[in-house]
């Protein structure tokens, strides 16, 4: 003969979990410093050779200035095709480690 006992209610246990405000719990993190190349003293006319900061020198063809790089073509013509706005170049190139061009701002 089988004694079955009825089961107590479930009881509902809940935890309070500790406050934590976002701001403080994440590090501090330095915000990037805005850095332009300084204007080149070569006249930027036809192809000419720039060094990279990876020190690799990689033949460029300037195209022209823009008035932001908002206005670069969606896609560059050729490797090696540069443009500029205001001080910074803009070099269509496969980077380092990628398997397709983009612009890179050296």
């Amino acid at each position: 003969m089988e004694v079955r006992r009825a089961l107590p209610p479930p009881v509902e246990v809940r935890r309070a979990l500790p406050v934590v405000e976002v701001r403080k719990a994440l590090p501090a993190v330095p915000r990037a410093l805005l850095v332009n190349s300084a204007p080149s003293a070569v006249p930027n006319i036809g192809w000419q050779s720039i060094k990279m900061p990876d020190g690799s020198v990689i033949p460029v063809h300037y195209e022209g200035e823009l008035p932001s790089s908002a206005a670069l073509p969606p896609r560059g013509r050729f490797i090696g095709e540069e443009y500029s706005t205001g001080n910074t170049s803009w070099i269509w190139m496969t980077p380092v480690g990628a398997s397709f061009p983009s612009w890179v701002d050296p």
